[in-house]
């Protein structure tokens, strides 16, 4: 965090040197992540040096242009969407990353609407992760409000994940406007997840719409 941004030619010097293996590129700019893919191209260094996205809200497009993955704040309070995100990105299956890029986008912006790791920390509070008291010279946050609504509905994702992890890999939870539950699933696991659906409706007594994704 010195505030200093390296060039593209000063990045690809370093990637020559052994032991320096990633670049966490937070810059904001997509066209210099564009220009430092294709330079390390020119160098043979693609394979063996990695961009990552230094930026949560960024991953997307980052990834599209040669990123290989995230350092990521908001994964510590949505650690399963994330890791889907860039999973998918892997996987060459841009639809469902878009879908999941949207999905988390509010929480993002919501981490990040006062100086990282404030919003982080206070957030997994909220859900019920211990993740401590801040630290001076951070402060507790002046606003919290536009945060909670963010992640009201990871308290039950947090608990559910906790009890039954073994069949969540690929469900995902997000809450509507009217407090109602939206639930992702793989098809070909339908079955598994009928439980849990049935868990969210006995427990919290709300209406629970389902959305189905192919493999």
């Amino acid at each position: 965090r010195t505030g200093v941004d390296m060039s593209v030619e000063t990045i690809v010097e370093l990637a020559k040197i052994d032991g320096v293996d990633a670049v966490k590129e937070a810059s904001g700019s997509v066209n210099k992540v564009s220009k430092l893919y294709k330079a390390l191209t020119k160098e043979g260094l693609e394979e063996d040096f990695n961009i990552l996205s230094g930026e949560d809200g960024l991953t997307l497009p980052i990834m599209a242009l040669g990123g290989t993955g995230v350092i990521s704040a908001s994964a510590n309070v949505d650690p399963k969407r994330m890791v889907l995100m860039v999973d998918s990105i892997l996987n060459d299956d841009y639809t469902r990353a878009q879908e999941l890029h949207y999905e988390m986008i509010d929480v993002i912006d919501a981490l990040f609407i006062e100086s990282n790791p404030v919003p982080a920390k206070t957030a997994m509070n909220i859900i019920g992760l211990p993740a401590g008291p801040l630290r001076a010279p951070l402060t507790d946050m002046k606003d919290e409000k536009l945060l909670k609504k963010s992640i009201e509905h990871f308290k039950y994702n947090i608990k559910v994940g906790a009890e039954r992890s073994d069949i969540l890999a690929d469900l995902v939870f997000s809450a509507n406007e009217n407090g109602n539950f939206t639930v992702k699933y793989n098809k070909e696991k339908k079955a598994e997840y009928l439980p849990v659906i049935s868990a969210i409706r006995e427990e919290y007594g709300k209406k629970v719409q389902e959305t189905v994704y192919e493999n």
